[in-house]
């Protein structure tokens, strides 16, 4: 079995990478930063390394660099939220294999992996075959897990995503299932024991939706008469699905784009 090292500062992109490659049949070690890279490097061998571009103390061109002194010929692919040119060449001559970027696509890192371990003979990854999710893990008896590809694949992302405090997009057309999409990443997340609170914020007033989503302090505004709890303290260690957020006026999308990047209510 192959091993490869993930690092980055991220917490849930390890842990998402770690369950994802864990799956395919590799053995996985996680690191948040250079420094404990290097420190698992020098203790133990790699098939593979996957580095995030940007890391606390460092970055993954200077990872390279450090691993051929130490004797270490690993292949190396660097994780970026920029795609250019530049960048591309500057990453080849410092020794990187190949860089994939933000978001992350399941087959694209597969197919990279791939030819990265197969450059250096070792064993290729299916990158065809889906597990099929096991059916006692199942935990919404209202999610309905079907037997095509692209049924089987959502079931792989939701149990992915579903460990992670990651913000989720849903993206369907009506009545595709991303309320029941969303059920079921909450009851497989540890946050299940939280509540699940829903919103259809195309059924929200203009003039109520900043309370009904973050809520309001008495007198804040005329008719405010008392304090009141807004949706996203309701879902407090629990989850919140708002559908249809683009019917929600620009003023509120700021506030909650803000929410979203600070993970904060102020």
């Amino acid at each position: 079995m192959r091993r490869i090292l993930i690092i980055d500062d991220d917490r849930d992109i390890r842990l998402l990478l770690d369950r994802f490659l864990s799956k395919k049949g590799f053995v996985t070690e996680t690191a948040g930063s250079r420094s404990s890279a290097l420190a698992k490097i020098k203790e133990q061998s790699f098939d593979l390394v996957i580095t995030d571009y940007k890391l606390p103390d460092g970055d993954g061109l200077t990872i390279s660099a450090e691993l051929r002194k130490l004797g270490a010929g690993v292949p190396i692919i660097m994780i970026t939220a920029y795609s250019d040119v530049k960048m591309a060449v500057k990453a080849v001559k410092r020794g990187i294999f190949d860089y994939i970027t933000k978001p992350l696509h399941p087959d694209e890192l597969l197919e990279t992996i791939d030819r990265a371990l197969n450059t250096t003979g070792s064993e290729s990854v299916d990158t065809v075959t889906i597990e099929e999710p096991k059916t006692e893990n199942k935990s919404n008896s209202d999610y309905v897990v079907g037997k095509s590809k692209a049924a089987l694949k959502a079931m792989e992302q939701i149990e992915l995503i579903a460990p992670t405090d990651m913000s989720v997009v849903l993206l369907g057309e009506t009545g595709s299932g991303k309320e029941f999409a969303a059920k079921e990443i909450h009851a497989r997340s540890k946050r299940k024991d939280g509540p699940f609170v829903a919103i259809d914020c195309g059924a929200l007033p203009d003039e109520i939706a900043g309370s009904e989503l973050f809520g309001h302090v008495k007198g804040a505004f005329t008719g405010a008469l008392r304090d009141k709890i807004g949706s996203f303290e309701h879902a407090d260690r629990g989850t919140i699905f708002l559908d249809e957020i683009g019917n929600l006026k620009l003023e509120h999308q700021v506030k909650l784009l803000r929410l979203l990047q600070e993970s904060k209510i102020k």
